[in-house]
């Protein structure tokens, strides 16, 4: 019984502390990421109130299921009108920033001795912002709406980016032997497949929706659903990620592709955002708990080279900052786009997705081969650690800064404001005639002369 009533404890925690940390990030930009994996490391490795080897014994499932739910996530908050209409600058961004990101991630792992194909795959697995956390620290700040536009497409598609390059560049890894064409045609083929299987079943799941919308439990089913996507995809040879990531398009755009396709009686699928929030509320706050209490930073090599990676990653994102808003009104926000810097899940569940597949295709790849590729993968973890704990402390830092700087413009102008009511009060008062801002003189003519 007392383990019953422990277990209990144990998961309300968790998800009162998920809460929590929503709301100090609301309230005072706190990040909720370091409560939650402070939280895993005092119930892992410090209290071993959770059992380290047990979590590490249900990785093959618990990895892969934040992943489709990290992907569908994503895929039902990429709008495509938007990407068409208005969002090229946050396209030209996001992929910017990921190829930078991957080529100076690159080089430091190959000048520290490594692989570089390796370091590509970190890289990938650094490369992309957690859409979750701009999304809230944007809407908490004084931007433009194309400045937000520009933030939130380049947040949504670096996410994405990061999973697609990670699963592809470990398929090049798997095939190390192989050749360049073989080898992008086992990707293609991958991906392909998975994005025909997705499509379908999300025009399935729209032209549907309307009589499902009838049945209880519609957002169960629909995540079913999802899951039978992966499974078929993975089945026949494809991407049950990128099946899950179509899936999330398809439905997240329901009423554009419903009104192309000329789809009658489409369903309002808005309590299925809704229903998504809240299931990846609790997804995110588990696996966060969840690495925490996995990882142990084993030395302070790790520490250092994170740091070099952070580094990097900063000045990747200055430059793509300022090449993708050039000659563009955007360009004023440039230091609001520089602080919005968080790495989330996605780093988090990639980071231990090479070590698996590695596992896996075991057999498959050189004894000599495998040993160095695998001790290199293992650090992986470790080091997206340190990473999304250092991001996300400067983007809580930068929100901060940005947060008291519109405060004190506010102040400033309401002074200015005050000034200028008084002055015109005190002429009033004299029966002098206020002159039109710019000194017109008499007739109305504006920079009259003296």
């Amino acid at each position: 019984m007392i383990e019953t009533i422990i277990a209990f404890a144990l998961i309300s925690g968790i998800i009162f502390a998920g809460f929590i940390g929503e709301m100090l990030f609301r309230k005072l930009g706190i990040p909720g990421v370091l409560l939650l994996l402070a939280l895993g490391y005092m119930l892992g490795p410090v209290t071993h109130q959770l059992n380290v080897d047990t979590l590490r014994s249900i990785s093959y499932v618990v990895g892969p299921l934040a992943l489709v739910v990290l992907l569908f996530d994503g895929g039902m908050r990429m709008n495509i009108y938007q990407l068409i209409h208005g969002g090229g600058r946050g396209v030209l961004m996001a992929v910017l920033v990921t190829v930078l990101s991957i080529a100076v991630v690159t080089g430091i792992w190959v000048a520290l001795g490594y692989d570089p194909l390796m370091g590509a795959v970190l890289g990938a697995i650094l490369g992309g912002t957690t859409s979750t956390m701009v999304v809230a620290i944007v809407s908490g700040l004084k931007m433009s709406d194309e400045a937000r536009q520009f933030v939130l497409i380049d947040a949504a598609l670096t996410d994405v980016l990061a999973v697609m390059l990670t699963i592809a560049l470990m398929s090049i890894v798997i095939t190390h032997n192989a050749s360049v064409q073989g080898t992008g045609k086992e990707i293609l083929g991958s991906f392909s497949t998975g994005a025909v299987i997705g499509g379908l079943i999300g025009l399935m799941w729209i032209a549907l929706s309307k009589k499902l919308r009838k049945i209880d439990f519609f957002y169960m089913v629909t995540l079913a659903t999802i899951l039978i996507g992966y499974i078929v995809a993975e089945y026949f040879g494809g991407s049950g990620a990128i099946a899950a990531l179509v899936i999330g398009i398809m439905l997240g755009n329901y009423k554009e592709i419903g009104q192309m396709l000329k789809f009658k009686d489409v369903a309002d699928d808005a309590e299925l955002l809704t229903f998504q929030n809240e299931f990846g509320f609790l997804v995110r706050t588990f696996y966060f708990v969840y690495l925490g209490s996995m990882v142990v930073i084993g030395s302070s090599y790790s520490i250092l080279v994170g740091g070099a990676m952070m580094l990097g990653l900063i000045a990747a994102r200055f430059l793509s900052t300022k090449v993708s808003t050039w000659g563009s009104p955007i360009s004023k926000y440039n230091r609001y786009i520089n602080a919005f810097m968080p790495r989330g899940l996605a780093a988090a569940v990639m980071g231990g997705y090479p070590a698996v597949v590695l596992l896996e295709s075991q057999g498959t790849i050189p004894a000599e081969v495998f040993g160095p590729l695998y001790s290199q993968a293992k650090m992986f973890v470790e080091i997206a650690f340190v990473v999304i704990i250092m991001s996300v402390v400067l983007t809580a830092i930068g929100t901060v800064l940005l947060r008291r700087g519109e405060a004190k413009g506010a102040k400033e102008q309401e002074k200015l404001e005050a000034e200028v009511e008084g002055r015109l009060r005190r002429m009033g008062r004299n029966g002098e005639t206020p002159e039109p801002e710019g000194g017109a003189g008499e007739g109305g003519n504006s920079g009259g002369e003296e």
